[in-house]
């Protein structure tokens, strides 16, 4: 995640060698109507983990952000709430102010929206790479979609755990 501040939000940062493996993902994405960016990694900029093991591997290196509500010095009180709703007065208003790299509302970006994007964008990353490089590709199954997990949340697709081995 990135904080709301910064221009990674809701953007892949990619090596120069996932370019097309990014850009044809982010396609599928925007078609479901989720819109990303696509940022190159710079070269100059060392550290970073999409640019040095792009540099140092054969992986074609992608680091996927999404909005943070906590990251960053434009937040509010840091609670519970405002972690799973990211919903913040202080958000919205800087985004008003042209002071965020992506509009906040005023309801806030839930935790369900954000986990979806990502989810869905790594499924359409292994998509896009299935269909760039067959004999390289990976098969997602199961993965819940994208309007599934917004409308019915997260937690709709997670295992509970049995009764009895829950913490007090």
């Amino acid at each position: 995640e990135a904080p709301p501040d910064r221009p990674l939000v809701n953007a892949f940062a990619v090596h120069e060698r996932a370019v097309d493996l990014a850009s044809l993902a982010i396609l599928n994405l925007e078609a479901q109507g989720i819109k990303v960016r696509l940022e190159m990694s710079p070269k100059f900029l060392r550290g970073l983990s999409h640019r040095e093991v792009g540099d140092h591997t054969q992986a074609m290196a992608i680091l996927m952000e999404a909005f943070s509500p906590y990251h960053g010095p434009l937040r509010g009180r840091a609670d519970e709430a405002h972690l799973l709703t990211a919903k913040d007065s202080f958000l919205v208003l800087a985004s008003k102010m042209g002071r965020t790299s992506v509009k906040v509302p005023p309801e806030g970006v839930p935790i369900d929206v954000r986990v979806a994007r990502h989810v869905t964008s790594i499924v359409e990353v292994a998509n896009a790479l299935t269909e760039l490089t067959p004999e390289r590709g990976i098969k997602i199954e199961g993965a819940p979609p994208y309007e599934g997990m917004v409308k019915n949340g997260i937690g709709a697709y997670l295992k509970q755990p049995p009764v009895g081995n829950q913490r007090n």
